[in-house]
């Protein structure tokens, strides 16, 4: 019987530690793929990129200045929106910023971002674009 209760308490015990969240990753995706999920080109302030966008992380590999890195902290295929920190860029390192797709992912896609913000709060808040209108060739 003490070995029958002693089995019941962990089990309970690892049900509980592996129902938790992993703050350093804290993605939330529903069970779906981002939509957005791939690679894409596109050209912002006259210089041409390739996007990798995979459910955790952002790369931008820009052809003539240096390349950004951000890691994805949650997304939202209903509201077309995704919120990153920014892990590698010269002036945004640790901001977070939100992403918003413009128009449903096919052969091109629509995406325009908001305000870069200091917590991860006022980036989910944020309202207001930032930029203009950026538009991506699937490759």
């Amino acid at each position: 019987m003490k070995a029958l209760k002693s089995m019941f308490v962990l089990g309970i015990m690892l049900v509980t530690v592996c129902s938790c969240g992993n703050d350093g990753n804290p993605v939330e995706t529903g069970g779906e793929d981002i939509e957005i999920i791939g690679m894409w080109q596109g050209e912002w302030s006259g210089d041409d990129f390739t996007l990798s966008i995979l459910n955790s992380s952002m790369s931008w590999n820009f052809s003539q200045m240096d390349n950004l890195e951000s890691q994805i902290l949650e997304y939202d295929n209903d509201a077309n929106t995704c919120i990153y920190r920014w892990t590698s860029h010269p002036v945004y390192t640790d901001k977070y910023q939100k992403m918003g797709w413009l128009s449903e992912p096919a052969s091109t896609v629509d995406i325009r971002t908001y305000s870069e913000w200091n917590t991860l709060e006022e980036a989910m808040n944020d309202s207001v674009y930032k930029y203009d209108p950026i538009t991506l060739t699937k490759i």
